[in-house]
């Protein structure tokens, strides 16, 4: 038993490593739940048995654990697809208290989740930052590239130019409209990142709705 943690850490630091470089997208989300999920029942099943109650209650655990992780995606695009009023009216009414609660956690699963553009572009990726950067990090950074790229410095070459765009609206996706953004409120950045969200998520509901089928049948 005890030689078969590394694989168990193994499979941790390669899910880490695609969701720092990719966001959740379909490879992280098939790996987490058809590879990390029974690598970590057997596991659990090593460390409490082949048989007997603490195993199999550890492994059922395992799988409410990665079952909550993952809930959200659909609830999200059930909503979106089959209730798109209520998403909208909550999003219009995010800043009052009886939703910001809410609203903070749908931010922070969304940012969990990775953003993309319209043409499928990560903006952590356009500004060349992991997904963990901070917002010190993610405005710096910003700095750098929109100094670098300004058309007042590049002499409005065209390549340049479309860069520096394409850093100006990485830059929105990211943090205007934030939580915790001081600036003047834009429901334009906000509903964008919204749909990003939504989109992520459909492209991922088949995937997990395979695995939860498949988990009821074994």
């Amino acid at each position: 038993f005890p030689r078969a943690w590394p694989v168990g850490a193994f499979m941790i630091a390669l899910l880490y490593a695609v969701w720092i470089f990719e966001g959740v997208q379909e490879l992280f989300v098939g790996l987490l739940l058809f590879q990390g999920v029974p690598v970590a029942q057997e596991l659990a099943r090593g460390a409490f048995g082949a048989s007997g109650k603490r195993s199999a209650l550890a492994a059922f655990m395992i799988w409410v654990c990665a079952f909550a992780i993952v809930v959200p995606i659909p609830v999200i695009v059930f909503v979106a697809y089959f209730y798109p009023a209520m998403l909208e009216h909550f999003v219009r009414r995010r800043k009052r208290e009886i939703y910001r609660g809410l609203w903070q956690k749908f931010e922070w699963y969304s940012r969990a989740l990775g953003y993309t553009d319209e043409t499928g572009a990560n903006p952590f990726r356009v500004l060349g930052l992991p997904q963990t950067a901070s917002q010190a990090q993610i405005r710096k950074r910003f700095r750098d590239l929109s100094m670098k790229y300004h058309p007042d410095k590049t002499g409005n070459d065209p390549v340049k130019k479309e860069m520096f765009i394409r850093i100006q609206e990485a830059m929105e996706l990211i943090t205007k409209g934030m939580f915790d953004d001081a600036r003047p409120d834009d429901a334009k950045a906000v509903m964008k990142r919204v749909h990003a969200t939504v989109n992520r998520c459909a492209s991922l509901a088949s995937i997990i709705a395979m695995w939860f089928v498949l988990s009821l049948l074994q």
